[in-house]
């Protein structure tokens, strides 16, 4: 009986702390509805990292820039978003410690106002290499992800 209580009481003790941790976490899902208005012209952009294919270890600085403009670095399980104006773009992702074209990928994409589009940057690490692909993503599917996933605002 006394090791049922201690038992039960041990696994109460255990959610409340993770709880604590889970709640104190700014994820998407917590934040996304305290983020401003889409203006009108412009669209949203969200970058995010989910689920990485780990060769050899994870990279800690993937760099996204949005047309050549640096948006800030990136972190497994997280995410931010940026708001402009509606056009043509394309993302740039780097991984490279030493050489900055390392690891570097791009992906075009148009934005209109008022849209929304969801951008996954998924990383293979090797042992001495890594890459950073930006994929779009659909609504349902990046929406999913960012429930996850913990809100780091860029650097602007």
């Amino acid at each position: 009986m006394k090791k049922q209580i201690i038992s039960s009481l041990l696994v109460c003790a255990v959610a409340l702390i993770l709880a604590g941790c889970a709640g104190s976490r700014n994820t998407y899902s917590l934040v996304s509805a305290q983020f401003p208005q889409i203006s009108a012209g412009q669209g949203r952009v969200y970058f995010y990292r989910w689920k990485e294919a780990i060769a050899y270890g994870e990279s800690k600085n993937t760099k996204i820039s949005l047309n050549d403009q640096k948006l800030g670095t990136l972190r497994t399980h997280c995410f931010f978003f940026a708001d402009s104006p509606a056009g043509v773009y394309f993302v740039k992702c780097q991984t490279g410690l030493f050489d900055p074209k390392q690891g570097e990928h791009k992906l075009t994409f148009t934005l209109n106002a008022g849209e929304t589009k969801y951008i996954r940057i998924t990383e293979l690490s090797g042992l001495i290499t890594s890459d950073a692909n930006p994929t779009l993503e659909h609504e349902e599917d990046a929406i999913k992800d960012l429930s996850m996933c913990v809100y780091t605002p860029y650097d602007k």
